[in-house]
């Protein structure tokens, strides 16, 4: 991870963001993370026991993921 350099901050986005991480997914979660963190108003949701496909190992928990995320008031 320290040879990835910081990304510019983005212009926000027109619609909500989310991000779906698999705790044992192959790509480090710090990554996902400086994704998130270079869109304003992101959201990341790292799901347990799953890896790199989420959606498919955990569709349950996808949906749910999604649903919480467009239902905040603050999305």
């Amino acid at each position: 991870f320290r040879h990835v350099r910081p990304a510019p901050q983005t212009p926000a986005p027109p619609r909500p963001h989310l991000l779906v991480h698999g705790e044992h997914d192959f790509i480090p979660l710090e990554y996902a993370a400086h994704i998130a963190e270079a869109i304003p108003g992101a959201r990341l949701t790292v799901l347990r026991g799953c890896g790199h496909f989420a959606y498919m190992e955990a569709s349950e928990e996808v949906r749910r993921a999604i649903a919480d995320c467009f239902a905040a008031d603050d999305f």
